[in-house]
């Protein structure tokens, strides 16, 4: 028989050994996962080099990586992953993808993942193999409200099931499809921006194609909201290409009236005999100008614009500038710097002590000639394709309409409305406003603003518009100088014989002068209405005539200015 104290000895030890028996489990338990960790993330040891080490840590993170960029692979570990996957495939989203003049394609996603790894789903998914060809290495997301995404946050923190997602290449000259061969496109007169009928053409129909598939589709994969979000925004589109479609038209006739010029005068290098105006004669063959122009040269640019003050002249550039030439020695005096973008209009104002000019950075600037500074500058929201100048106002050429601002409070103060393309010419007679467009001319009365008539004829646009006497004349796109009598207001008739658009006409008593985009200018006789001369001279287009005194001078868009001689009394 044990005592007391041997027994709870023996109670003692038992239970020391539960208490162990335990510790070692949970040790055992412990280094366990110790060992699953270390498996994971192994520690290198002694043995091992850090070169085998590196390799090992470079294919685990190759493989992350793969994983991470594409949610769409199998997975990599057990059953229980796949079944993960499986799932979120189940909640992907479905987005609508346009990328530059391509039709949209629908794209489905996992609304988790950045917008960086979508793109990189973009460049290496098979089902845009055709939109490849673009080579979007470089480019940014944009949503439906043109908003930038951010490529380190996720889609479903930026967009909704449903949305548009804009792709826009970084480089422009990425935008265009490998198939589409451009037509070169065709200079027109400033206002009316270069265009190229090829792309336009190629957009119009991607339009259409987006608007009647999202019509006749759409409602059965996207909420009726966004439908119908989305054909409105496309339906802008179309009605905002009209003008640029308008100008495509004028500017191929315009291609191809120069082709004929250019064959016509291969014909005449290859010895065929052209037809020759047998009361034209050319410079120095006895005409009413004698002797070889001269140079004025100093623009590094297209020059625009031309204005005839008491001493000096003022010429506008594509290189922003406007520059005042001595017309004694036909060389610079001064340069008025100011404007950021082409100068393609001038006029003078209380007794050629002011000077304005418009810009292709819509803004309109008044220049003080004697201390050569910019004192006010009035701000548009459209370019200001010409410029006069009366009782202190400006009259300016701007898109569909007649803009008049008051100098003194820099305010607009009539607009004139009525046109249907850009108002290129304008000319202040007689108590009357002439402004030119397309197809029309309107008629202004000076006192009130108010249209007293309008000409309509089938010419084209109206590129510059001079008062004779009775007589109305107006430089067309037809390449004729047409005439009206303006006691009647009916049409009387043109000049025929420029090859390209009328750009420019001026007056020196009873001679008018028309400059085209054959490079030419011709002398008309008012009275006989014939052409009694042809200059030849500038090598590119003939935009501005100014005459002064017993001279003749011209702009062109081979960067010079030519001073011709008269040969008459006018």
């Amino acid at each position: 028989v044990m005592s007391e104290g041997e027994a709870h000895k023996g109670k003692k030890k038992k239970g020391s050994l539960v208490k162990a028996k335990k510790y070692k489990e949970k040790n055992k338990e412990k280094n366990e996962e110790t060992k699953d960790k270390n498996e994971k993330y192994p520690i290198v040891p002694s043995s091992t080099s850090s070169d085998e080490f590196e390799s090992t840590r470079k294919e685990r993170e190759e493989k992350d990586t793969e994983r991470r960029r594409n949610p769409f692979l199998p997975s990599l570990g057990g059953k229980k992953k796949e079944h993960s996957t499986t799932k979120k495939q189940t909640e992907n989203w479905t987005l609508w993808l346009a990328i530059g003049n391509y039709d949209a394609v629908t794209f489905e996603v996992d609304p988790g993942i950045t917008i960086h790894e979508m793109k990189k789903l973009i460049t290496e998914g098979e089902e845009f193999e055709e939109m490849q060809c673009l080579k979007l290495h470089k480019f940014k997301c944009y949503n439906e409200s043109d908003v930038a995404l951010n490529p380190r946050q996720t889609i479903e923190e930026q967009l909704q099931d449903g949305d548009y997602l804009n792709i826009r290449p970084i480089h422009n000259g990425l935008i265009t499809a490998p198939t589409f061969s451009p037509v070169p496109s065709v200079s027109i007169k400033p206002g009316s921006d270069s265009v190229n009928v090829s792309e336009v053409t190629q957009e119009l129909g991607s339009i259409k194609q987006q608007i009647s598939h999202l019509t006749s589709q759409g409602k059965d994969k996207l909420p009726e909201r966004t439908v119908q979000r989305n054909i409105n925004s496309l339906a802008e589109r179309l009605d905002g290409i009209d003008d640029t479609l308008l100008k495509n038209h004028e500017a191929l006739d315009g291609a191809m009236k120069q082709l004929a010029i250019l064959t016509d005068t291969f014909k005449r290098v290859g010895g065929i005999p052209a037809v020759q105006n047998e009361l034209m004669n050319d410079q120095g063959m006895g005409g009413i100008i004698s002797g070889k122009c001269k140079d004025i040269i100093g623009h590094e640019g297209p020059v625009w614009a031309l204005y005839h003050g008491k001493d000096l002249l003022f010429s506008g550039s594509s290189d922003t500038t406007i520059k005042a030439w001595d017309l004694s020695t036909n060389r610079p005096k001064y340069t008025l710097r100011g404007h950021t973008s082409i100068v393609h209009s001038v006029a003078g104002y209380n007794d050629d002590k002011m000077l304005v000019s418009g810009s292709d950075d819509k803004t309109i600037k008044i220049w003080d000639v004697e201390n050569q500074t910019c004192k006010k500058t009035i701000r548009d929201d459209n370019i200001a394709c010409v410029l006069r100048t009366h009782r202190g106002h400006i009259f300016s050429g701007s898109f569909k309409c007649v803009k008049v601002w008051s100098m003194d409070k820099l305010q607009l103060a009539e607009i004139l409305p009525g046109h249907n393309h850009w108002v290129r010419a304008i000319n202040l007679a007689n108590g009357y406003c002439f402004s030119g467009g397309h197809n029309i001319i309107k008629v202004w009365d000076l006192a009130s603003f108010k249209c007293s008539r309008t000409l309509n004829e089938s010419c084209g646009s109206i590129y510059s518009l001079a008062v004779h006497g009775n007589m109305l004349l107006a430089g067309t796109y037809e390449n004729t100088v047409n005439i009206w009598d303006l006691r009647s207001h009916k049409y009387v008739r043109s000049l025929p014989g420029h090859g390209g658009a009328v750009y420019s006409i001026a007056l020196s008593g009873n001679k008018l002068f028309s400059g085209s985009y054959d490079t030419s200018i011709r002398v008309w006789d008012l009275s006989t209405f014939k052409c009694i001369q042809r200059l030849s001279g500038h090598t590119s287009s003939v935009e501005a005539l100014v005459t002064g005194k017993d001279k003749l001078y011209s702009a062109s868009t081979d960067n010079t200015i030519k001073a011709w001689k008269l040969n008459f009394e006018s």
